[in-house]
């Protein structure tokens, strides 16, 4: 998971915009078990994090988001 968001990231900055700063391999490993637990409501890290609400929009038309059934 972590490698598909620095993907899109990478999409977001190919495509025009400055995509939020990706955070370790090991901090994003412990958020996302963290997501898991229960215990944090907050997705680990999303590279349009930072953008306005309708560049965001535009952003996941441009790069889309993955799952791991993409993988």
């Amino acid at each position: 998971m972590y490698d598909l968001q620095l993907e899109r990231g990478e999409c977001l900055r190919a495509n025009g915009w400055e995509p939020a700063e990706a955070p370790s391999r090991q901090t994003y490993i412990e958020h996302y078990k963290l997501l898991q637990q229960g215990g944090s409501e907050q997705p680990p890290y999303d590279p349009a994090m930072d953008l306005a609400p309708a560049e965001a929009n535009a952003a996941r038309d441009a790069c889309p988001e993955k799952s791991l059934a993409d993988m």
